[in-house]
C-alpha cells in the first residue's frame, strides 16, 4: 500500500512540476508578447507625436499664406464671387449647368466672375468719388 501511495504521490508531484513547467514558460511567452505590444504603443506613440509636429509645421497660417500666393496666385474673394445656396438650386442654374460640358463651365464661370469683379471694381470707384465729391462740397458751406 505504501508503494501504490508513494507511487501515487510521485506522479502527481511529476504532474504538477509538468504543469507549473508549462505554466511558467506560458508567463514568460505572454510577458514577451506584451513587451512587444508596449514597445509598438511607444512607437506608435512616437510616430504620433511626430506626425502632430509635422501636421502643425504644414498648417502653419503664415506658410500656408507664402505657399499660397508663390503658387496658386490667387486674391481674397470679394463678396460678389459669392452666389447664395438658393442660386445652386434654381432651375436656370441647373439649365445652364446641363446646356454646357465642363470646359465651358469652367469659361463661363471665369467670364461671369471677371464681368462681375469689373463691374464691382467700377462701382466701387464711382462711389468712392462719388463719396469724396460730395464730402468736398460739405466741407465748403
Amino acid at each position: 500500500m505504501t508503494k501504490i501511495g508513494t507511487l501515487i504521490w510521485l506522479i502527481l508531484a511529476m504532474i504538477a512540476g509538468f504543469g507549473l513547467f508549462h505554466i511558467k514558460y506560458q508567463v514568460q511567452q505572454l510577458e514577451s508578447e506584451l513587451k512587444e505590444i508596449y514597445s509598438q504603443i511607444d512607437q506608435n506613440q512616437t510616430a504620433i507625436h511626430v506626425l502632430n509636429a509635422e501636421w502643425h509645421y504644414l498648417t502653419e497660417p503664415t506658410r500656408l499664406r507664402k505657399l499660397s500666393e508663390k503658387y496658386l496666385d490667387a486674391s481674397p474673394l470679394i463678396p460678389s464671387q459669392m452666389i447664395a445656396l438658393q442660386e445652386f438650386n434654381s432651375p436656370a442654374f441647373i439649365d445652364n449647368v446641363n446646356k454646357i460640358g465642363p470646359e465651358e463651365q469652367n469659361n463661363k464661370m471665369l467670364n461671369q466672375n471677371v464681368n462681375r469683379n469689373l463691374n464691382s471694381s467700377k462701382n466701387f470707384k464711382n462711389e468712392k468719388q462719388n463719396t469724396k465729391s460730395s464730402s468736398f462740397k460739405q466741407k465748403k458751406p
